[in-house]
């Protein structure tokens, strides 16, 4: 599991600037639903800004957070640092549990304020 989180993390490092620019345009966005637009506007559109800040943060601390070495040498290590290594891998792979939870829960309620913007839309 730590090696596809390292791989895409690796994938997803130059876009890092773009996550964060696409996290506060859509915090700001969400600011501007709230205090400044209409009512039914706002309604349609604040769950989509709300996952759209969530998904670009996860995919920023995705990148920085899983593009790192998770290998060491098992020989060169003492008792004490491989517990300590063993211990930050288990961290790795619970955090690596919470993203994928995160991201399949952005995923369905995306997909679910996809599905109101197009019934909104066409019926």
């Amino acid at each position: 599991m730590l090696a596809f989180y390292q791989r895409w993390a690796y994938r997803l490092k130059p876009l890092h600037l773009l996550f964060l620019l696409g996290a506060s345009a859509a915090l700001g966005l969400f600011a501007w639903l709230v205090f400044a637009a209409d009512a039914e506007l706002s309604a349609r559109w604040q769950l989509t800004t709300v996952l759209l800040a969530i998904s670009c943060a996860v995919l920023w601390l995705w990148g920085n957070l899983f593009a790192r070495d998770f290998s060491a040498s098992a020989t060169t290590l003492s008792s004490w640092q491989r517990l300590k290594h063993r211990l930050m891998l288990a961290g790795y792979y619970l955090l690596a549990l919470l993203f994928s939870i995160i991201l399949l829960t952005t995923l369905y309620l995306g997909l679910r304020a996809l599905k109101g913007i197009i019934a909104a839309a066409f019926f």
